[in-house]
């Protein structure tokens, strides 16, 4: 359980942080963006611009204020799940990078995911033990003093022999316990072995993403500038409304398409840290 939860926790926070990183940058992007609309503006009002460029810069703007929208809403939602999983009031982000996590490579699955069916088929193998014992004759002696008056007594020894007359019901109980012992060895094998090709799975997704993720460079504020950047040579006459709109769209969705990828990598090894980790 403990496993279960501090997974939950982990994936949840990092879920909460890569929202939070999207709703970031999508925040600085509008704001570049605004700067831009505001001078197509006067370059509408100016005649130098048509209807229809207007209303293009204004579409990619919306554009990003529905998903600045978006992921501030999910943001809250998993703040709002992590501080349930949590028992906490306020969660805060201490001087955190949104990075690539670490993981060792080749890591044997976790015997704590199996651990409870372990548990239960020894507990019926030690039931079996006590049933078939119960099949044997048992033996009873005892010893005894006996006195008749205060000149004398007599003393001996006695025993006795238990023979099992009814053997029916033993034998269900047996069955029983026996069909028991199956079902749970079975369900454990297939635990096993949807949990390894899992953990498979896992390794290949990581092995994709891993050099990838890597070479990504830190993003903050580095879309947000380049709108900025592009507004600039747009201003300045160095590339046309239509080349703005397109080199703008493809920044922004480089943006999210990184944190995505980023986070999808940190998921990946967060479940396979769960499954390989015994605690």
């Amino acid at each position: 359980i403990h496993q279960e939860v501090e997974y939950n926790i982990t994936s949840t926070y990092y879920n909460w942080l890569f929202y939070k990183k999207a709703y970031q940058q999508m925040f600085q992007i509008n704001e570049a963006l605004d700067a831009s609309l505001k001078h197509a503006q006067q370059l509408f009002d100016a005649g130098e611009i048509n209807t229809t460029d207007l209303l293009l810069i204004k579409q990619v703007q919306n554009s990003v204020l529905q998903k600045t929208t978006a992921f501030f809403n999910s943001e809250k939602t998993n703040e709002a799940n992590l501080l349930y999983l949590s028992g906490l009031n306020q969660v805060t982000i201490k001087d955190t990078v949104y990075s690539a996590l670490a993981y060792q490579k080749n890591q044997a699955l976790s015997t704590n995911l199996y651990q409870e069916n372990e548990l239960l088929i020894e507990q019926l193998k030690q039931k079996e033990k006590v049933i078939k014992a119960n099949y044997y004759p048992s033996f009873q002696v005892g010893y005894f003093n006996q006195s008749i008056s205060t000149n004398g007594g007599f003393q001996g020894v006695q025993g006795g022999l238990s023979i099992p007359l009814f053997f029916a019901g033993k034998k269900n109980q047996l069955q029983t316990n026996r069909l028991q012992i199956d079902m749970v060895s079975q369900k454990q094998s297939n635990q096993k072995h949807q949990l390894t090709n899992e953990l498979l799975s896992l390794e290949k997704t990581i092995g994709l993403l891993e050099s990838a993720v890597t070479s990504q460079n830190n993003t903050d504020n580095i879309s947000a500038k380049g709108i900025q950047q592009l507004h600039e040579k747009l201003r300045l006459g160095e590339i046309s409304f239509l080349d703005f709109l397109k080199l703008s769209s493809i920044i922004i969705d480089g943006t999210i398409s990184e944190l995505e990828l980023l986070n999808s990598f940190n998921q990946a090894v967060i479940k396979y840290n769960y499954l390989t980790t015994n605690f």
